[in-house]
């Protein structure tokens, strides 16, 4: 049977994700592999990150957006004081110091056309026929993503995490570090019903997992 291989919140933490997808033995021929977003910001290699992830996609892998992808385009767009501070308060300085540039709004203009373009092609959620990926979550009565708010899919938090979901198939979210969500234990995935957050926190713990479809195999590696 098809695996399907899934992983979210790179952060800039490239080698580490190289070496979570050997560790688990990702074949793009056999496989398929499903990011969730958070590419960029807080780890030392954005940049190195969103080319490799470029090469992962063209080799067939579903790569959705998250977060941070879409507050670096709010940015870059705008050049705004909200949305550039909202972006380098999160992670932001770090993301620009990989590209070689300062943190200042109008060096936004010199980041790679490439990469922006790329951003923007990005999907919110990848649905199939026994799961929905998603960055941060969806509406817990189990509404279709295709009608949500596409913020919502971003950022989804307190709501998503404090109501059982209803939805009939599983979910699969990162955005939210697990250790983050009261009485879940640090560097583990959490499982509630038909919901697994696989985000990990790796900038917080130096821990990047992985989880492996259908068999709900995890996969982790730390710096």
């Amino acid at each position: 049977m098809k695996r399907t291989l899934v992983v979210s919140d790179i952060h800039g933490y490239r080698l580490l994700l190289k070496r979570l997808l050997e560790v688990g033995g990702y074949d793009p021929g056999s496989d398929q592999l499903v990011m969730l977003g958070d590419y960029i910001d807080r780890g030392p290699d954005s940049r190195g990150t969103v080319d490799y992830v470029r090469e992962l996609m063209a080799d067939g892998a579903i790569v959705l957006s998250g977060n941070h992808e879409h507050q670096l385009l709010q940015a870059y767009d705008t050049l705004g004081c909200q949305e550039c501070s909202l972006f380098f308060n999160y992670g932001g300085r770090e993301c620009l110091k990989s590209y070689g540039l300062t943190p200042e709004a109008g060096s936004f203009r010199s980041l790679p056309v490439e990469h922006i373009e790329f951003m923007r092609t990005l999907p919110y959620y990848h649905e199939t026929g026994e799961h929905i990926f998603v960055h941060g979550g969806l509406d817990p009565t189990g509404r279709s993503p295709r009608l949500a708010d596409k913020l919502d899919l971003f950022y989804a938090r307190e709501v998503w995490l404090a109501n059982p979901y209803q939805g009939r198939k599983a979910v699969i979210f990162g955005h939210t570090p697990t250790h983050h969500i009261p009485g879940h234990p640090r560097e583990e995935f959490w499982f509630e019903g038909n919901r697994v957050g696989i985000d990990l926190g790796v900038y917080e713990t130096g821990c990047l997992g992985m989880l492996e479809l259908p068999g709900y195999k995890v996969y982790k590696v730390r710096l």
